[in-house]
């Protein structure tokens, strides 16, 4: 296991290229299949739960993540450590 330093992912272009990372496709936002191929989704976890962590970052309910929403959830979840 190795431990991720929050603040240097943080920095904006980390942010980056963590989205292109599981923005696969380029087309600039992340669906639920990119989140699920890039996780690793097995038979055992339910699509309701890729939707429903596709709520919680999409906030403008267009069904994907823009980086803007990406870098926001993100922010959002070093607030909650």
């Amino acid at each position: 296991m190795f431990s991720i330093n929050r603040k240097a992912i943080l920095i904006e272009s980390n942010l980056e290229k963590v989205f292109r990372l599981f923005d696969k496709d380029d087309s600039r936002t992340i669906t639920v299949g990119e989140l699920k191929d890039l996780l690793g989704a097995s038979k055992s976890v339910s699509i309701w739960v890729w939707e429903e962590l596709m709520k919680e970052a999409d906030s403008n309910s267009d069904g994907s993540i823009s980086m803007d929403e990406f870098k926001d959830m993100m922010k959002i979840l070093e607030k909650g450590k």
